[in-house]
């Protein structure tokens, strides 16, 4: 990495560690300045605005998400269609035998572990993304875009990817509203929030991770009937 790659990637830091604790509001272009160890003018040569720091931090954000999001799909629920191991119906997955529904379900396990660690690394940034989603600029509704990063809404690529596997995966409020505020969202609360929780527990190393996974598999294990996971109760 050259100098000038290196300067820029002090602004961004600088830039997601004010925004996160000062609110992307409150937070000076000055301050980023003086925080990033760089004069004011080589921020507005790599960046037009303040507004374009904080979107060049969250598109690389979901793009990195969507990315390894993908490589779930396609290796978790897209082979498995593929080795005539997975069904999807309108309302239920429906899997060929108990081997297979445990195999996607370890994989599933696995994928949120990935998206543990992968929120925990960028955690400020996940910060901003819930505080400006309490406020009613333009991010506010940046947070949202976890729909078509990771959650498989008609806009998503990985519900395309998903339907071109099996054409009877359809759109589901139902699966949207599981994902999102059972999975995902109590995900990034859990980081953001672990250490204060752990602090009031007192649990030792890794326990209290340990327990968040177990409701993790619970929530999971409740829409299991039989070699079927149900997408759609209502």
């Amino acid at each position: 990495m050259d100098e000038r790659d290196a300067a820029r990637d002090r602004i961004l830091q600088a830039a997601t560690t004010l925004f996160a604790r000062e609110g992307f509001d409150a937070a000076r272009v000055n301050q980023i300045a003086e925080e990033a160890g760089v004069n004011k003018a080589l921020i507005y040569y790599y960046f037009k605005s303040k507004e374009a720091i904080l979107d060049h931090i969250i598109d690389t954000l979901f793009a990195d998400l969507e990315q390894f999001s993908m490589e779930y799909v396609q290796h978790t629920i897209v082979r498995l269609i593929e080795e005539k191991r997975l069904d999807i119906l309108t309302d239920r997955f429906r899997f060929v035998n108990h081997e297979s529904l445990d195999e996607f379900q370890k994989g599933t396990r696995a994928y949120y572990s990935r998206i543990i660690d992968f929120v925990t690394i960028h955690s400020a940034v996940f910060r901003i993304l819930l505080l400006e989603s309490l406020k009613t600029g333009k991010h506010h509704g940046d947070l949202f875009r976890l729909f078509s990063s990771i959650i498989s809404t008609e806009e998503s690529p990985l519900y395309n990817t998903i339907h071109a596997a099996d054409g009877d995966f359809g759109f589901s409020p139902a699966h949207v509203v599981n994902k999102f505020f059972f999975n995902i969202l109590p995900i990034i609360q859990f980081v953001i929030y672990r250490d204060d929780i752990n602090d009031r527990l007192h649990l030792a190393g890794n326990r209290l991770h340990t327990l968040f996974l177990c409701e993790l598999d619970a929530i999971m294990a409740s829409s299991v009937s039989g070699n079927d996971i149900m997408i759609d109760r209502v």
